[in-house]
């Protein structure tokens, strides 16, 4: 299975007297999302699949990976990639996908850096993999994804992914 993990892109600044859930990208953040997902077209991602947090901001992110890839999946939102999920519950959302799938989860920090080292080492925190927003890694698997059993194909800033549109065209 190939695993890629992506955070979200730039979201309005969080304030304590609004919900949290609803904090939708800038007008900054669509762009440069979309940008990016372009430039993960451009490197030939196949995706079969999105697992995306409920929340506004990586639905938002979600829709412009599915539409620059034209994911003909629908696309599952799901609490376990909500922001605190411990990395069992994000790890169990893959097992009963197929092995040969490749899988793209929509999350949020530190979630994600703690899902990534957990897949990568086996604990949460012994590997420190931040993810700026809109940034994207692949951690590959022989067969179903297992703590401690993936290898780490690449971790992208999102520059790389805005580059790599703007080479594409």
């Amino acid at each position: 299975m190939r695993v890629y993990l992506l955070r979200h892109g730039i979201a309005a600044p969080h304030d304590p007297r609004q919900n949290d859930d609803s904090r939708a990208l800038t007008p900054e953040g669509k762009k440069k999302m979309k940008t990016a997902a372009r430039g993960m077209k451009s490197l030939d991602l196949r995706i079969d699949r999105i697992l995306s947090s409920p929340l506004v901001r990586c639905r938002e992110t979600a829709g412009a990976v599915s539409e620059a890839l034209e994911i003909a999946a629908e696309t599952l939102y799901t609490p376990a990639l909500a922001p605190a999920t411990k990395s069992a519950e994000m790890l169990r959302q893959l097992l009963h996908l197929p092995a040969s799938s490749s899988i793209l989860l929509v999350g949020h920090e530190p979630s994600l850096s703690h899902f990534a080292s957990f897949l990568l080492t086996g604990q949460d925190r012994s590997l420190s993999l931040a993810f700026k927003k809109g940034g994207l890694c692949r951690i590959d698997f022989t067969g179903k994804p297992r703590s401690a059993g993936g290898t780490l194909v690449f971790h992208l800033p999102p520059r790389a992914l805005r580059r790599a549109a703007g080479k594409s065209s």
